[in-house]
């Protein structure tokens, strides 16, 4: 019953959200999403999630049936799948089979995906939605890949973060939208990491970056990032800051920089959410604090 009652709430507030937001004339965005190697598959067309408790795994012995994973066999041509899960935590440690999470919807009160002593992993497609703490968090984990994914905060008390790589080297964060938390990326004695073609919108701190150390790349060579609380101008109109943006180490010490800040966010309409709500929150921006609202998201995790 309490799952009916939270779809006629949230279907009438959807259909008022389709007649009223176009005749406003609110805009829309849409964009690209470069396809890296063969395992970047497209999003979960059904839009389907299939509910479970937290995913825990501890050792490579444990990717199986009981533990989220959905196929594959942990080598490099074929590894582990986990997909298709709603599910409040991803936990997995001390692994070196290769594996992927897929288009999971985790909804979670404190670190949403947690990575420690990992390598050979890759998150795609997949929604964090974090109360405290981190969306997703690297932990001594290397030669990981973050793409195409959307971490949301909830903008309160303790300060939290979008991503997380303390001790982690020779990662790859590429095409993901990181709003709403308190700092979009922090990088705590980390090398080597390339961090792309991502948007950091709507987050506290003024600076949506931190690198502690330094040492990491904010750029793939050619283009950047997208930040929000960039202040450049693109004189000779190529979609390209004119100046760095500056990453510090949190007490305003430069530590690196995107050499080639992008002037508009990244358009990830190609990879569309199965979440439509969050799609929603994408081409109609106005509608983000009634959506975010916590009676809101209690309607949803009923379903």
């Amino acid at each position: 019953m309490k799952k009916i009652i939270a779809l006629g709430i949230i279907g009438m507030f959807l259909l008022t959200s389709f007649a009223v937001i176009p005749a406003l004339g609110l805009k829309t965005t849409s964009a690209t999403v470069n396809n890296y190697n063969k395992y970047d598959a497209p999003l979960n067309p059904s839009g389907g999630y299939t509910p479970r408790h937290g995913i825990h795994i501890y050792r490579n012995e444990d990717f199986n049936k009981y533990h989220g994973v959905t196929g594959g066999s942990g080598t490099e041509e074929d590894p582990y799948i986990i997909e298709g899960w709603k599910t409040p935590e991803i936990r997995i440690y001390d692994t070196t089979a290769y594996f992927i999470i897929r288009n999971c919807y985790v909804n979670g009160m404190f670190d949403s995906i947690k990575f420690m002593n990992v390598v050979n992993g890759v998150i795609e497609h997949c929604i964090t939605f974090t109360a405290l703490f981190e969306g997703i968090e690297l932990i001594s984990s290397d030669n990981n890949i973050i793409r195409n994914c959307e971490i949301i905060g909830r903008i309160q008390d303790p300060p939290h973060t979008g991503i997380w790589l303390l001790a982690s080297d020779n990662n790859i964060i590429h095409n993901c939208d990181i709003s709403r938390t308190d700092r979009g990326i922090e990088i705590s004695d980390g090398r080597n990491n390339v961090v792309h073609h991502n948007n950091f919108f709507k987050n506290i701190e003024v600076a949506k970056a931190f690198d502690y150390d330094g040492g990491n790349q904010w750029d793939d060579g050619k283009e950047g990032n997208y930040w929000s609380d960039y202040e450049g101008v693109d004189e000779d109109g190529n979609g390209i800051g004119d100046t760095p943006y500056i990453i510090t180490d949190g007490d305003g010490n430069p530590t690196g920089q995107d050499n080639f800040p992008l002037m508009k966010p990244v358009d990830r309409t190609k990879s569309k959410s199965i979440n439509p709500v969050v799609n929603l929150l994408q081409r109609y921006p106005l509608l983000e604090k009634l959506f975010l609202h916590p009676i809101f998201i209690r309607l949803l995790n009923l379903l």
